[in-house]
């Protein structure tokens, strides 16, 4: 799971006090934007290839793009232009890196990492980035952040239930073998193992019990966990949603499109696919 971090020696030179500053609302980061740009620096990385990364501001919305039952998409409803809105304008005042406006695979390949370069304050990452990032930068003062929302009337959210997990395709030569394989290695010994030489978080109760987390890294679970989300937003037309939207959102970031012509073209590809897939 992704969650907001902060950079802590970048948040005091700023003037907040990294212990008790949390950006909850959206508001609250256009502020923190604000005084990041004065010093040069950029207030996060958002990517308009990142379909995950808009999942999660449409939820800070309180909103939701697939209807339940996969007939519609709501990209011409209010929550999701406000966060196409938003994203706009981040690029638009800068505070975020124009290059990370991309429509494509290629495009994401040699991006710069303003967050381990200290230029950047904040920051989605995974729960053991607390360890990973300040092995890869030490000078990094890794504050853990708190959910966000559009504004103090919506619940927050902290960011989307995804993992990883092994699959046996239609390719597979020796499908016996590859299910005793596959057996063993969900076994909740080998799941909470593997978290343990991953840095990662185990799912499943009985894989927790062999579980060693850095102490940073259980804070961040406890923290988030409560707060992910899952659900039809997370399990439909993942790919496909992000090759349909990524140049549309760089349209609008650009000033090539308005927000409402980049969502109309996405709702009109996304609802074809919406009807072949699912009927």
């Amino acid at each position: 799971m992704q969650s907001p971090c902060y950079n802590g020696g970048l948040l005091s030179e700023l003037g907040y006090d990294p212990a008790t500053a949390s950006f909850g609302t959206w508001d609250e980061l256009y502020a923190l934007g604000e005084r990041a740009a004065e010093q040069n620096w950029y207030l996060e990385s958002l990517s308009t290839f990142s379909w995950g990364g808009f999942l999660v501001t449409v939820h800070e919305a309180g909103g939701q793009v697939y209807s339940d039952d996969r007939t519609d998409s709501n990209f011409l409803e209010q929550p999701v232009i406000d966060a196409l809105t938003r994203w706009v304008k981040e690029f638009q005042e800068g505070w975020v890196p124009l290059e990370y406006a991309i429509g494509s695979v290629d495009e994401q390949g040699g991006l710069p990492d303003y967050w381990l370069s200290l230029e950047q304050v904040t920051a989605r990452r995974e729960d053991a980035a607390c360890i990973q990032d300040v092995e890869a930068n030490p000078d990094l003062e890794y504050v853990i952040g708190h959910p966000r929302s559009m504004d103090s009337s919506i619940t927050a959210v902290s960011g989307i239930v995804s993992g990883q997990g092994w699959a046996i395709t239609s390719q597979s030569d020796a499908v016996d073998a590859a299910v005793t394989w596959v057996k063993y290695m969900i076994m909740p010994e080998q799941i909470g193992t593997r978290a343990n030489l991953a840095g990662t978080t185990p799912v499943g109760a009985k894989s927790k019990e062999i579980w060693s987390p850095a102490p940073c890294t259980a804070e961040y679970v406890d923290r988030f966990g409560p707060l992910l989300f899952a659900g039809v937003d997370t399990n439909t037309l993942w790919q496909e949603s992000k090759v349909v939207a990524g140049p549309q959102f760089q349209a609008a970031v650009l000033g090539q499109a308005t927000v409402e012509e980049a969502l109309e073209t996405i709702k009109t590809e996304i609802d074809a696919l919406l009807l072949e897939q699912y009927g």
